[in-house]
């Protein structure tokens, strides 16, 4: 069995790269785990045939969940939301995404 953290891992480690943050940092990493399955979602949701706002709108979710953050702006992120934003997006190209 394999383990892919997509990325988060160095994301994570970045925020935290002084010892003695551990619990910090496993926080981070699990909130940046899921950033960057949303980030996987997406990257599929663009190959599908877009029409020209939801290719803006999917780039402007990439974007926001791409961001350069800093520790404290991370922590504010408010990652239930976005999660929210996201999947209601992805939801809208379900026929889509069916072939329809």
């Amino acid at each position: 069995m394999q383990f892919d953290c997509l990325g988060a891992g160095q994301r994570a480690t970045a925020l935290f790269p002084d010892p003695g943050h551990t619990s910090e940092l496993f926080d981070a990493f699990a909130r940046m785990r899921r950033v960057h399955q949303l980030l996987e979602l997406l990257v599929e949701a663009e190959r599908l045939d877009l029409d020209a706002d939801q290719r803006r709108h999917c780039g402007r979710l990439v974007a926001r969940l791409s961001a350069d953050w800093s520790r404290e702006a991370f922590a504010a992120l408010d990652l239930e939301a976005l999660s929210g934003e996201v999947m209601g997006f992805l939801t809208g190209l379900r026929a889509l995404a069916q072939g329809r």
